[in-house]
């Protein structure tokens, strides 16, 4: 089925004497086992102090693929080139999951490797 959720939050950073804070606000819809697999999208609004507010978003597309979870996820920040990254996360062994995803934006790639310890 579908689900929504919302995350609302206030960040607050002293260095060097300032006070910096920031304020953010994020909207989530998820449905799963959809024709494509499971679809997810967002969309948030975070603002610094002294600073103008900046609008976010992103969409992703997972399908589970036997032991592996392929993913593809597209987002973005105001005033920023999109990120465009594929991945594929599973379990490795029991309770043990490892995740690698590899982006680009901008000219720029990147990677990551990331890995899960469910207990």
């Amino acid at each position: 089925g579908c689900n929504v959720g919302a995350g609302l939050g206030i960040v607050r950073a002293k260095a060097d004497g300032d006070n910096n804070n920031a304020s953010f606000v994020n909207g989530i819809a998820t449905c799963n086992g959809t024709l494509l697999g499971n679809v997810h999208a967002n969309l948030g609004y975070s603002k610094a102090s002294g600073a103008s507010g900046v609008k976010s978003w992103g969409v992703a597309l997972e399908r589970e693929m036997g032991a592996v979870m392929p993913h593809i996820e597209y987002f973005g920040v105001e005033h920023t080139k999109p990120v465009v990254q594929l991945g594929v996360r599973g379990d490795v062994v029991r309770n043990v999951q490892l995740d690698g995803t590899v982006g680009r934006s901008d000219g720029v790639t990147a990677w990551s490797v990331g890995v899960k310890l469910k207990f």
